[in-house]
């Protein structure tokens, strides 16, 4: 798994560069498994049946975590750096295609991953969901001994990826033909007023069925599912769990997403509660 390779002696080859930027601190378990996850691409993609084929971190940078990665084979009890101009420029197109998909940048009816390597994009993007301003960056580099070539460049910031998992989970607990067909889209909205028509005091939920529902008068009057995303701060407790019934008396003022299908608004998923005031 993504082993600290010296290649003191190698200063040229292609790179694939990783920037995980989450605008917070992260934990290392879940970085580890963002880049075991990036491991499992490349090796089920392009590891042959041998599966020996694997990538190796040659550089980190620091500030943001920048991982400059090559494909190296194992070769004799050996490593070996792959001849991989071909290889890099595929895989590091293979990722954004496939987060494209997901987020609903390609047109209905694209090519969508096999669902083991949905699960790992989604694992991969895990540091960077639901953190405001993150990042991940992808890009193809070729390095010569005076200068750095960028053949292939692509960025998804924390809505298109936060559209990208929610989509990938739908994507892997139903049949592809039905995700392509109902192609869910996920709009982001910020700091609109949220009327709560009944909510439970128990967690609240990130998908399945739910009895919390609720209004976006600036979205939709209807009343509609309310689901939480998942984040450090429980928004759904800070609505909730008082000493007496906040609902009736108050309205709040969130963030986050709404999900429609065929242009009509279905749920909303909650991500930021911003403040909480008196309802007219």
């Amino acid at each position: 798994m993504l082993d600290m390779v010296d290649i003191s002696g190698r200063d040229d080859g292609n790179r694939l560069v990783v920037e995980i930027d989450p605008k917070e601190p992260v934990a290392l378990a879940e970085l580890s498994e963002s880049f075991a996850a990036l491991d499992r691409l490349y090796a089920r993609n392009y590891g042959g049946e041998s599966g020996d084929a694997r990538l190796y971190v040659t550089k980190l940078t620091s500030g943001s975590v920048i991982a400059e990665l090559a494909p190296y084979a194992v070769i004799m009890g050996g490593l070996a750096l792959m001849d991989a101009a071909v290889i890099v420029a595929d895989f590091t197109k293979r990722l954004n295609n496939g987060f494209r998909a997901f987020a609903g940048l390609e047109p209905p009816g694209s090519t969508m991953p096999a669902p083991a390597d949905a699960e790992d994009l989604r694992a991969l993007a895990a540091p960077m969901l639901g953190k405001n301003g993150s990042r991940l960056g992808l890009k193809s580099v070729r390095i010569h001994k005076s200068h750095r070539d960028v053949t292939a460049e692509y960025e998804f910031f924390e809505p298109e990826l936060n559209r990208a998992a929610l989509n990938i989970d739908r994507y892997v607990t139903q049949p592809t033909a039905d995700l392509v067909q109902e192609q869910p889209r996920y709009e982001p909205f910020e700091r609109k007023l949220l009327l709560v028509a009944q909510a439970s005091r128990a967690p609240g939920k990130q998908r399945g069925r739910t009895g919390d529902r609720g209004s976006i008068p600036d979205i939709s009057d209807e009343q509609l599912p309310l689901y939480f995303g998942k984040s450090v701060n429980d928004v759904k407790a800070q609505m909730v769990r008082s000493s007496v019934n906040p609902l009736a008396e108050h309205a709040f003022i969130v963030s986050g997403y709404v999900e429609s299908a065929a242009g009509v608004p279905k749920n909303y998923i909650i991500t930021e509660l911003h403040d909480i005031v008196a309802a007219a």
